[in-house]
């Protein structure tokens, strides 16, 4: 599994759709194993308040061309996360 959505029952296609869509802005949230072990688990992005999608590899492709074509990108506790 590479990512999981909540917004329903849709495809997969509709779901890679969505993520990927053209927007002003979204929320990202790197989630790590625990404070002694900062290993990433995976990335949550949300682009409202009540959508978003849940990436288990930090590194996917998607995810990055999702994060570098936002022009805005609000992070939750980056400064641990770095």
């Amino acid at each position: 599994m590479r990512f999981i959505l909540n917004a329903g029952d849709i495809t997969r296609e509709q779901a890679e759709e969505l993520i990927c869509s053209p927007r002003d802005k979204i929320a990202l949230d790197i989630e790590t194993v625990s404070i002694d072990n900062q290993l990433p688990l995976g990335i949550g992005i949300a682009w409202s308040e009540n959508q978003g999608a849940y990436f288990f590899n930090p590194k996917d492709p998607m995810l990055r061309e999702v994060v570098e074509a936002t022009p805005t990108v609000y992070t939750h506790n980056a400064k641990f996360d770095i």
